[in-house]
């Protein structure tokens, strides 16, 4: 995403949720790490910017605490 950034290209954004808006302290999405490497989100966004025209997205998660 960073090259297609770095081109120029469209960013989209995906932080709002339907039950919470848009701050950071109430996003639900979380992210988990998956063993062979990579994430796993689950979770809802909507009204997400520039979706029909983006190169790549900036999704806003939770992590797990670190163990």
């Amino acid at each position: 995403m960073w090259v297609a950034y770095a081109a120029g290209d469209l960013v989209g954004i995906a932080a709002t949720e339907r039950h919470g808006g848009s701050p950071l302290q109430e996003i639900a999405t979380q992210a988990t790490e998956r063993p062979g490497g990579g994430w796993l989100l689950n979770g809802e966004k909507c009204w997400v910017s520039r979706l029909t025209e983006a190169s790549g997205f900036v999704v806003s998660s939770r992590t797990p605490p670190a163990s």
